[in-house]
């Protein structure tokens, strides 16, 4: 199975304050230390990596944090046409949910293939080693996957409720 990430949207940290309550959490731009430092600190446990659904028996999409909380989309298809099915599956699901369209003002390709999926603990020099090769992103590549679309508590709160994905041949699948 290989993994992609998606790049022009990322996934903030939300927490649920009241019962009708939900913001996004930032633990600033400092050092893995400060950042699990902010989370002591307001007595939230860290992110974690995540499943959210499958289509099908073969292609998944997660969530996936590096340098603690900086939150990705990945998506694990047996290869990169399977691997934007699922994106364009996902990105139709933003638009119509959000209104919000794919970043089409990028130096680097929608899915950046990586060898390992992320893991909280990891820098972005680490996510940088584990690109696979033959894909095109620098160190300000690295910066932006956390730029773009931000996927709002109320589109994730619909995907892990309902779960429910159309693929461009029509088809339903229940994630």
């Amino acid at each position: 199975m290989r993994s992609f990430i998606a790049t022009g949207h990322f996934v903030p940290i939300y927490v649920q304050t009241l019962p009708d309550v939900v913001g996004m959490v930032s633990s600033g731009s400092g050092s893995r230390a400060a950042r699990l430092s902010f989370y002591r600190q307001h007595q939230l446990v860290p992110p974690r990596n995540y499943m959210i659904g499958r289509m099908g028996s073969r292609h998944s999409l997660r969530v996936v944090f590096y340098e603690v909380d900086r939150g990705l989309l990945l998506i694990q298809a047996p290869s990169i046409h399977g691997a934007y099915d699922v994106l364009r599956a996902v990105q139709a699901f933003f638009c119509l949910a959000g209104g919000h369209g794919a970043p089409v003002d990028r130096d680097f390709d929608a899915l950046i293939e990586v060898n390992k999926i992320p893991k909280p603990s990891w820098s972005a020099s680490d996510l940088m080693m584990n690109i696979r090769q033959g894909n095109v992103l620098g160190v300000l590549g690295i910066q932006s996957l956390s730029d773009g679309i931000a996927i709002s508590a109320e589109e994730m709160q619909h995907i892990l409720r309902n779960g429910t994905w159309s693929t461009a041949n029509g088809t339903s699948s229940h994630l």
